[in-house]
């Protein structure tokens, strides 16, 4: 979760700085990336940027932007709340030009904006994950066939095998309990048509 200060000039020409909240979990990105066909955030917003179309880009970071609004639950350190309606009503607000103004204007704030959407605590779940896996893939493996795994960083937290998803598909169950980078890593390779090399 991120929560994002905005400064603007309301209708009354005076100066105006709200506190907004945005979040996306776990579930609400693997929906994203069966929506879009294995396509994750990053690799969209890069996908975009390059097109040079300013419109598309506009519209991709509202897309992102309702998609992650919402509000903390008072006295909860743990609920978010989404409304159609609350978001609707950001999206015709000041703040959210604004913050659009901002995001697309700003390759550092858009990037920390998304950094900032994504669920906490995921690297503790992969740690605990790993530790708990009984199907990793034992080393030794030379360079080659780290290279077919097709991931940045294939080996596990300890550095002494691979992950167990490293030459094959992640289940669901691995998929949610990932860290980000390992996330963003498995989104990468799926969008690139990445296969389980054959002798695995």
């Amino acid at each position: 979760m991120i929560k994002v200060p905005i400064t603007y000039t309301n209708f009354d020409d005076e100066k105006v700085t709200e506190e907004h909240y945005f979040h996306l979990s776990k579930s609400e990105l693997l929906d994203m990336l069966a929506e879009t066909g294995g396509e994750d955030i990053v690799a969209k917003l890069e996908r975009v940027g390059k097109s040079n179309d300013g419109g598309l880009i506009m519209r991709t970071f509202k897309e992102i932007i309702g998609a992650a609004y919402g509000q903390r639950v008072d006295g909860s350190g743990s609920q978010f709340y989404k409304d159609p309606d609350l978001t609707k009503k950001f999206l015709s607000s000041l703040a959210f030009d604004q913050l659009l103004v901002d995001l697309v204007t700003n390759a550092v704030s858009a990037a920390a904006f998304v950094e900032g959407l994504m669920p906490s605590g995921l690297d503790q779940l992969a740690a605990a994950a790993a530790a708990n896996n009984t199907t990793d893939v034992p080393l030794p493996f030379d360079a080659q066939d780290l290279k077919e795994s097709g991931l940045a960083n294939p080996m596990d937290p300890t550095g002494q095998k691979a992950l167990a998803w490293a030459f094959r598909e992640p289940t669901e169950k691995e998929l949610t309990g990932m860290s980000q980078p390992e996330l963003l890593d498995v989104m990468r390779r799926k969008n690139s048509d990445w296969k389980p090399p054959a002798k695995v």
